[in-house]
């Protein structure tokens, strides 16, 4: 049987036929045969080398806009050795965030022909319904982290946001859509225990998405937040994409100096080429944190006037990135953020209270604690003993 060819024989230089006048050597190839020939070769290793990948479903999750550029990383032994690490994690009944159609959700939002920032962070969240693929970021719904938090102070700070215009959530999907890479160096974690899989091969994995950023793309800002980042950021050609660097928004580190006042949401507006497509603004708008309804296409703000008592004492006003209220049989889902806003009659107490609400979740002290039970709150201050049940907006 004869040995079958590889895919590159076919793109070898043909033998002149007896009947073709021979080129000599000095002849002239044409600059677009010869951009035909480079691009097809380029494309036949793909084809072979996409034969090694390993047949893992998490490379298959790898979205296609990046991985021709990974390919070569998907078949080197530590990333081979990565995907076993995980498949034994997983063997063992041990939890791992995010859910693995999320961990390349970064890549997914931002192909690598749109990334113009990146924002590079550690590790995921560890905590549940926290990790959603993006660096930073949590789901629509849940408290904002401690260094989410610092984040959007920065920015409403660095912008000149007034109160009205603060932040209600902590996703940051509209950035990405807008082509803000949201990138982890490690983009998974095993449950309550951070830095779980650090060094483990995703380090390695990343500084090849940071590689293919760097190579492909051009005036690129990055944010390197903490010694961590800046060092993973040093590979970065420097004359040909921004970068930024400040200390990391945790509280330990923001709070000794280097994080506020660092001014990257500007800094990075003004860094942006103008011509280059849309303005990628980093708005709180951009956030879909906007009380003013610019969140993009999916949220809405809904306000709904109820009669207390039969006099209209409350105007509660709550931010959605789905519907106002799904219903579950007898029982309605309550939105994470509420604002509750007192007529004039109710001068003597407070005018605006807030409250953060999450589903399934109770309030004991300051914190959000998960829990099976239905979602019970109370509102803050002097308005603390008034359920939402009085208020007609959830059955106990």
């Amino acid at each position: 049987m004869a040995s079958q060819k590889r895919i590159t024989a076919f793109f070898k230089r043909k033998l002149p036929d007896d009947d073709e006048p021979a080129a000599g050597k000095g002849a002239p190839v044409s600059q677009d045969n010869a951009r035909v020939v480079k691009r097809a070769m380029k494309s036949a290793a793909r084809l072979e080398s996409s034969d090694k990948l390993p047949d893992h479903a998490l490379v298959r999750l790898v979205p296609e806009t990046w991985a021709p550029v990974l390919a070569p990383h998907m078949c080197s032994p530590s990333f081979v050795a990565l995907l076993a690490f995980l498949d034994r994690e997983s063997a063992q009944g041990k939890t791992i965030y995010p859910p693995a159609p999320l961990v390349f959700s970064a890549l997914s939002v931002v192909p690598l022909s749109n990334c113009k920032v990146v924002i590079l962070g550690q590790d995921p969240y560890h905590q549940p319904r926290q990790a959603h693929g993006m660096s930073f970021s949590v789901p629509p719904g849940v408290p904002p982290p401690p260094s989410l938090m610092n984040i959007t102070k920065e920015l409403h700070d660095d912008m000149g946001y007034a109160e009205h215009e603060r932040a209600r959530h902590g996703s940051l999907v509209k950035w990405a859509s807008q082509g803000v890479l949201l990138l982890n160096a490690v983009l998974t974690v095993e449950a309550s225990k951070p830095n779980s899989h650090t060094g483990k091969g995703w380090e390695e994995f990343t500084d090849a998405i940071i590689d293919a950023v760097n190579v492909h793309s051009d005036h690129v800002v990055f944010l390197l937040w903490g010694a961590y980042a800046k060092k993973k950021g040093s590979r970065i050609d420097r004359s040909k994409h921004t970068v930024l660097e400040s200390a990391h928004p945790s509280p330990l580190s923001a709070n000794r100096g280097g994080w506020f006042g660092c001014k990257h949401f500007s800094k990075t507006n003004d860094a942006l080429p103008k011509g280059r497509g849309h303005h990628c603004g980093l708005r709180a708008a951009n956030l879909e944190m906007s009380s003013r309804g610019q969140a993009g296409p999916q949220s809405s703000l809904h306000t709904f006037t109820l009669n207390f008592m039969k006099y209209k004492l409350f105007r509660v006003e709550y931010w959605s990135c789905r519907e106002p209220v799904e219903s579950t049989g007898d029982r309605g889902r309550l939105p994470p953020w509420i604002t509750v806003c007192l007529p004039p009659a109710c001068s003597h107490t407070w005018r605006r209270v807030r409250m953060r609400m999450r589903e399934r979740h109770v309030r004991f002290g300051d914190s959000w604690t998960p829990s099976d039970c239905p979602v019970r709150a109370s509102m803050y201050a002097s308005l603390s003993r008034l359920s939402f049940s009085l208020l007609g907006l959830y059955k106990p």
